[in-house]
């Protein structure tokens, strides 16, 4: 009887934590092995708690079991073939762990020893996804600063960009940011991610504007580095007349990102342009909830691009009366959410 209740103790007590009904361990698996959507999103809410299971996942090897298994199957019949479940590799589960951690940011904090460790001996693409991971938890990974260092000796413009932007969110390296970003940009596949790492580092990176700039007036560049190079003047509030008449040229083209870039810079050099970038923020916020699962007001959008709505209240107002139906009850909202700010005494 003692071993029966001894029993029913030990079940009950060390009992894994359940998620809307269903074991942590049945999320992460999903999550890592299957790359299912939901199982991430799921994962995500879960937070910290997960964490032990995806290191384990970290480990994974590949069996000789798992092997066979694999090799059977892609030489199987296709009627069989289709019939057999899919076994991920070692190497997916790993890359699906790593990914996960990073959504957790940092709740993902005592993976860092693990991802390190990984770090040390991976190949560049899977280095790639762990300098990510250790990016979004941000100064927790703090000890991976040394190993981070030790990756600056790779070629690969692109992911020393990667590394730099690790270095920026762990540990604030400014000026090796700056630098490692300033030869990125004169290069054509990093150029990009360049610009967008500068405008995050805002105006301590100042000394890229020039730089910038060219790129941004260059027809010939791509468009993601011309919108993501706009946004970097924004953010380093770069006003000179060249920057000026340069992103008012640029609402006017064809390409959506490149016009809703220079709008959003514009606003945020000087609010006298909100007018003008208001109805860019307008389509472009009714175009995006068209598209996406996770639909934004227009005062959070601004918010996101680090512009105060209010300072267009009076181009808000007008297009609040406009013809275009989509456009009318976009504006009438954010009047909405402007006057409820005011009056919780809160700053939009």
């Amino acid at each position: 009887m003692c071993l029966f209740w001894g029993g029913l103790f030990v079940l009950f007590r060390f009992r894994e934590p359940s998620h809307k009904g269903k074991p942590i361990s049945y999320w992460v698996n999903r999550a890592c092995r299957y790359d299912a959507s939901e199982a991430v999103e799921e994962v995500t809410m879960i937070g910290s708690p997960s964490v032990p299971l995806l290191i384990s996942n970290l480990h994974a090897r590949d069996t000789t079991f798992r092997v066979a298994y694999a090799e059977f199957r892609e030489i199987a019949p296709d009627w069989l073939s289709n019939r057999l479940p899919e076994v991920p590799r070692a190497d997916e589960i790993r890359c699906s762990a790593e990914r996960v951690l990073g959504f957790l940011g940092t709740n993902a904090v005592a993976a860092v020893p693990d991802l390190i460790q990984y770090l040390k001996c991976s190949t560049t693409d899977e280095a790639g996804n762990i300098v990510t991971t250790l990016a979004a938890i941000g100064p927790g990974a703090h000890t991976a600063v040394p190993d981070l260092h030790a990756m600056l000796t790779n070629a690969d413009s692109m992911f020393l960009v990667n590394v730099a932007g690790a270095l920026w969110q762990i540990d604030k390296e400014t000026n090796l940011v700056v630098e490692i970003c300033s030869k990125a940009l004169e290069t054509t596949n990093a150029a990009g991610n360049a610009a967008l790492l500068l405008s995050q580092v805002g105006t301590p990176a100042a000394s890229t504007a020039p730089r910038l700039l060219r790129a941004l007036k260059d027809p010939n560049s791509d468009r993601d580095l011309r919108g993501n190079a706009a946004i970097a003047l924004g953010e380093l509030g770069f006003n000179s007349p060249e920057a000026i008449e340069a992103l008012l040229a640029a609402v006017n083209e064809t390409n959506s990102t490149i016009r809703m870039a220079s709008a959003r810079a514009l606003w945020e050099i000087d609010k006298k342009y909100a007018d003008v970038a208001l109805p860019l923020f307008v389509d472009y916020a009714i175009k995006w909830n068209k598209q996406s699962h996770q639909p934004e007001t227009l005062l959070q959008m601004t918010r996101n691009c680090h512009v105060n709505l209010g300072d267009a209240l009076a181009a808000l107002t007008k297009l609040a009366q406009s013809d275009n139906a989509e456009t009318k009850l976009m504006a009438a909202q954010a009047l909405k959410d402007l006057r409820t700010y005011k009056k919780e005494g809160s700053i939009p």
